[in-house]
């Protein structure tokens, strides 16, 4: 949902209507509010859950870019006084990639670029759980921010420090103040387990409307930013326990992962040839021989390796899984019983 109602403070100008243009006079240089909206698919980067299983991504990243859309959509019912840009960067995950090159080469100078929010996992707060990392990268963020962070509803963190593993990180290397919006990582985090009904949808909704609040207050302020280097990793106080714990559990997880114990190669009209078999492995008790061809494995089509793999995403040992193969020409379905 749209955050609902005007900012806690209106801005010093009353809109015209939708669509009116920012006051020329303070045009000079432009806010910027964006999310990344990429996460990892089906065992991409940064995926933590079995290779090849699909990681859903409700909250990482959806919620994020979403929210820049509703945002971008009450500004423009609300216009602000000056501009605002709202965008989303791709391959975030691959290493800020998209955020890094607009900083580089996008349409917009860095010295117009005013300031910067950047949003990403703010779908899953808890007890009204927000951080906010950045604060320092700006002289001037703690005099305009302070009044509106204090008088919030949220159990609110906050760090000085510039950098993240987000896309805030590549305007505060280009010189830009940015803040950082995140609800910190859960245990669903690069999960096949990371579904919609999980989303705090009332929680987003309200941090959505503490970012309009605080973009408002950039409005309002006619000064200038003045760009403070403040290294260091603006993270939650626990993010590296909760991390640490994270991959103790896809450890443990993983240990629990079904495999087929074949090994894969191009070659035949069809498929991908068995080229070995692991003894005693789950394709070796089911029958399968070298040079079979493997066509499908639980219901989907096997055309390379990486085919296979997602085949098997996300599959426990115990499964009973059905498989297609051709032997000298004939077809077979075996059960293969992964181990």
């Amino acid at each position: 949902a749209a955050p609902s109602g005007p900012p806690t403070a209106q801005p010093a100008q009353p809109p015209a209507g939708r669509g009116a243009r920012p006051d020329r006079a303070r045009a000079a240089r432009t806010r910027g509010a964006g999310a990344p909206p990429d996460h990892p698919g089906a065992g991409d980067p940064g995926a933590r859950g079995s290779p090849g299983g699909l990681q859903s991504g409700a909250e990482d990243t959806p919620p994020a870019p979403a929210g820049t859309a509703e945002l971008a959509e009450w500004f423009a019912a609300n216009p602000a006084r000056r501009p605002i840009l709202f965008m989303t960067f791709s391959a975030e995950e691959r290493g800020l990639n998209g955020s890094a090159d607009f900083v580089r080469n996008g349409p917009i100078a860095k010295d117009r670029m005013w300031a910067m929010i950047n949003m990403d996992m703010i779908g899953r707060s808890k007890d009204d759980y927000l951080f906010i990392g950045g604060l320092g990268t700006a002289a001037q963020f703690h005099s305009i921010l302070d009044p509106l962070l204090e008088g919030c509803d949220f159990d609110l963190e906050t760090k000085d420090e510039g950098q993240a593993p987000s896309d805030n990180s590549s305007f505060y290397q280009g010189g830009i103040p940015a803040l950082f919006f995140f609800t910190n990582v859960h245990e669903d985090y690069h999960m096949p387990s990371d579904d919609a009904d999980l989303i705090n949808y009332a929680g987003e909704v309200k941090i959505l409307e503490l970012v309009r609040d605080c973009v408002g207050a950039f409005d309002r302020f006619d000064g200038r930013l003045d760009f403070v280097r403040v290294d260091g990793l603006a993270m939650p106080d626990n993010f590296m326990e909760l991390t640490m714990e994270h991959y103790r559990m896809i450890g443990e997880r993983n240990q629990k992962r079904g495999r087929m114990g074949v090994t894969i190669e191009a070659g035949g009209d069809a498929g991908m040839r068995v080229s070995a078999v692991r003894a005693a492995s789950a394709g070796a008790q089911a029958g399968i021989q070298v040079g079979d061809q493997l066509l499908e494995v639980a219901g989907r089509p096997v055309d390379s390796k990486d085919g296979l793999r997602r085949a098997l995403g996300g599959r426990m040992k115990g499964e009973r899984i059905p498989v297609r193969l051709l032997r000298d020409g004939q077809p077979l379905e075996i059960e293969v019983v992964l181990t």
